[in-house]
């Protein structure tokens, strides 16, 4: 589980107005080592730097506050070429995996955390609208659909707190109802 994951999301959301959005070359081939999923996902860079190739060649360099946005079924294949920290955000069908990496220049550390997506399908809409943008590239549009993207992560995460709380208070009621209420049945 990522601690801070809300407050990440949250961070990034109050810089919407710094967030580049970029979209990955079409008609680059596929490296054989690529990273390649069914569904859609954000690649967004924390801290440092990173080589994209799925990236123009003259300008393969995602940096800090840059986000990759990667339809379904396309690819990517970072290199990573100093200390980096990058947010990947999946989105699924029925969830929405999260995945912190951070590289400090030897090894690659990785936190993961995934939920449920519940509630109106917001997100899926616009999922539909990034990839819209990515046929003719807005930067302010890409920006607001991106930053919207990350406050309906967001209040999943936080719905899946809230909704944890209100099980937990409901087994707690139930609970407390049988201790006061139950009558000892003797024992032969």
């Amino acid at each position: 589980m990522i601690e801070d994951l809300p407050d990440i999301l949250h961070r990034l959301i109050g810089q919407k107005d710094h967030l580049q959005v970029r979209f990955p070359e079409p008609d680059i081939s596929v490296p054989a080592l690529a990273f390649n999923v069914p569904f859609p996902r954000l690649e967004i860079v924390l801290e440092g730097q990173l080589n994209e190739q799925g990236l123009p060649l003259a300008a393969s360099t995602l940096t800090t506050l840059q986000v990759l946005y990667v339809q379904a079924g396309k690819w990517t294949l970072p290199q990573w070429t100093g200390p980096a920290t990058t947010l990947s955000i999946l989105f699924g069908r029925q969830k929405l995996g999260f995945s912190i990496q951070r590289w400090d220049g030897k090894s690659l550390h990785t936190e993961k955390q995934s939920v449920s997506r519940l509630g109106p399908r917001v997100g899926s809409y616009l999922l539909l609208s990034l990839n819209e943008v990515s046929l003719q590239p807005d930067p302010l549009t890409a920006r607001l659909v991106i930053a919207a993207l990350l406050s309906h992560c967001r209040e999943q995460l936080v719905g899946l707190e809230m909704r944890v709380s209100r099980s937990r208070d409901l087994f707690l009621a139930v609970q407390d109802y049988l201790e006061e209420n139950l009558v000892m049945l003797p024992t032969y």
